[in-house]
């Protein structure tokens, strides 16, 4: 048994008590608005005709399937029904169908039948489009926050360091390790010097590398073994090959190395497909180091407190996001943290490389040593500047005449009047004063040749305590062997890069192939030394010794090398390109007449016989 009663309140306001509750109703036959607990609806028809809609416009919530259609609405048009339909990342559909009047729809039936229609084709069609779009979207804001970054940057408010600020830091740098990047980020975008001896260390690594194999005990010595071996060989070499190029490392460990010497950590997330790999640097200022692994290579763990906001959330790799997810969800055991709120990136993908040999939680940049003698220059060079404007204004004073007493001689209006129209003819840098006293003027101004020795004397200081010779950048002698061999004198930070990369790519062969045969190598070659490097493995190949370190003393990648050799081997190129005869390409043989001709008997020279005590 069902009740209901509606009763009339006033004029267009009505209220309804039903078994479900009470609703209130306001309107007219035909056109009304009711307002219940499941939410605010509005109904429309014509009198008379049976056309009759219903709408739910705000508030509430839907019955959950607790009520099937009836039998009556069956008859409906199938085009009649409300059909909403998403998809989630992993594809999965999700279908709600209502009823012309708001009710969901659960006859299985019925929803066949809609499913079957044009109308739940096109909302289909709809949502994946949209899901499709979602998908772009996400990557495209992947890959300008990638990318991108380091994402290193995050946050950071850097702020201008005086003198005593860097040296009280520098006491215990590596309890101030954040404190001092965050200097060295500062350095970095204000200070010239800085900028280019950053980019000078980051890039004069050129990253030629060459692949070798560690061991000999797989190659068998004779027989068809050994080719067996050799073919077996050669097809990991390839496979290791392949791998390598798609980390484009040349390019990746420039712009990384920047990073690691700006704040002498840098904490990526690999994230690889088909087409290729991206390097993603997670913010500095979110991670912290949690465990070793190999020589410059590190463990990290994230903090999940900071990675609630969306913007951050979204810009993270998903294996993050997944960590964060499951933080959130109280499913992360204590091992997981390195400390409150720091939980640990297990994930093969995440490594962290690091400048400092013996390192704690966070790294210290690794010039920090002449943060204090950069910030004395650049405050050196500010006080110029300062003195500069000050040089540049002028102010001229105007006195106005006085009598014995003091008095001035002119009223107070003529007075007025000079000074304004004065003062409004005179260009930018000028100022005027008017008043009865005298004016002196002192000079309290260094001297040019005294600032510009104190720069001068600063600036050496920052290159000397760098290891680096100034004439590389200020362009003098540039072509000077001396300066090129002396340009740096302490090369622990080119080898501490070289040694940092060389052991990633061996952690990231490990991880495509646990036991793989090959290793690779760095020629250990910068923009200063290649020359010398490229000529001393020249010579080694013209005496047998390495081809492919010649090869990437070439910029020949690994698999470059080895596929170029292979082709023009296979191919006969030789075949396709003859010298030209002349006398160093020509060779002997017994049909040709070579050398020096063969006296006659008839020339009349001297002639040795078989006997040697007579001559002809």
């Amino acid at each position: 048994m069902r009740f209901r009663k509606s009763v009339r309140i006033c004029k267009g306001i009505r209220l309804n008590f039903s078994g479900s509750g009470v609703s209130m109703s306001m309107g007219v036959r035909g056109a009304s608005v009711t307002l219940g607990k499941t939410g605010v609806y509005a109904n429309y028809g014509i009198p008379g005709t049976g056309l009759y809609n219903r709408v739910k416009i705000a508030g509430g919530s839907k019955p959950a399937s607790t009520r099937s259609t009836n039998n009556a609405f069956k008859s409906l048009p199938l085009s009649s029904y409300d059909i909403t339909i998403t998809i989630d990342d992993n594809g999965e559909k999700y279908v709600e169908i209502h009823d012309p009047y708001g009710w969901k729809v659960s006859d299985s039936s019925l929803i066949a039948k809609i499913k079957r229609t044009d109308k739940y084709k096109a909302e289909l069609e709809r949502a994946l489009f949209e899901k499709q779009e979602e998908i772009k979207d996400k990557k495209r804001y992947f890959a300008e926050t990638s990318v991108a970054s380091n994402a290193t940057n995050y946050a950071f408010n850097p702020v201008k360091y005086t003198t005593e600020d860097v040296v009280g830091l520098l006491e215990n740098p590596q309890k101030n390790a954040a404190a001092l990047q965050e200097v060295s980020l500062w350095l970095y975008y204000n200070s010239g010097i800085y900028y280019r001896l950053v980019n000078n260390f980051a890039g004069m690594n050129r990253y030629d590398m060459y692949l070798f194999p560690s061991t000999i005990s797989k190659f068998a010595k004779g027989g068809k073994k050994k080719n067996t071996n050799a073919d077996k060989l050669l097809k990991e070499y390839l496979d290791v090959a392949q791998n390598v190029e798609k980390l484009s490392w040349k390019s990746n460990f420039r712009t990384i190395g920047t990073n690691l010497m700006i704040m002498g950590e840098v904490y990526l997330y690999k994230i690889e497909d088909n087409s290729g790999v991206i390097l993603k640097e997670i913010p500095s200022n979110l991670c912290k180091i949690s465990k070793v692994i190999n020589d410059g290579l590190y463990k990290y763990s994230i903090n999940m407190s900071k990675l609630g906001t969306e913007a951050l959330y979204n810009m993270m790799p998903k294996g993050i996001q997944q960590l964060y997810d499951k933080h959130v969800a109280g499913g992360i055991q204590p091992e997981g943290y390195s400390e409150n709120n720091y939980a640990i990136v297990e994930d093969k993908e995440a490594i962290c490389l690091s400048m400092n040999q013996f390192v704690g939680t966070k790294s210290v940049p690794p010039m920090c040593y002449i943060f204090p003698s950069i910030i004395r220059l650049m405050t050196e060079e500010e006080s110029e500047v300062a003195e500069s404007k000050a040089n540049n204004l002028k102010l001229i004073h105007m006195k106005y005449p006085v009598d014995a007493e003091g008095e001035s001689i002119l009223d107070e209006e003529a007075i007025r009047k000079m000074h304004n129209s004065a003062k409004a003819n005179l260009p930018i840098g000028v100022a005027i004063n008017t008043n009865p006293l005298e004016v002196t003027t002192h000079t309290l101004q260094r001297t040019g040749n005294v600032a510009s020795s104190n720069r001068q004397t600063l600036t050496e200081l920052v290159y000397n305590n760098a290891g680096v010779n100034s004439e590389i950048f200020n362009g003098n002698n540039s072509n000077n062997q001396a300066i090129l061999s002396g340009l740096v004198a302490d090369e622990i930070i080119s080898d501490t890069l070289n040694n940092i990369f060389e052991n990633y790519i061996k952690y990231e062969i490990k991880v495509k192939k646990k036991n793989s045969l090959w290793l690779p190598r760095f020629i250990r070659n910068t923009k200063y030394n290649e020359n010398t490097l490229e000529e001393q493995a020249y010579k080694g190949a013209t005496v047998g010794l390495s081809r492919m370190k010649y090869l990437a003393t070439q910029h020949y990648s690994p698999l470059e090398a080895i596929s170029i050799l292979e082709f023009e081997t296979e191919n006969g190129i030789d075949d396709f390109f003859v010298p030209l005869a002349t006398a160093f390409t020509q060779t002997a043989n017994a049909s040709q007449d070579n050398g020096r001709p063969k006296a006659s008997e008839s020339d009349g020279d001297k002639q040795v016989s078989d006997n040697k005590d007579s001559t002809v």
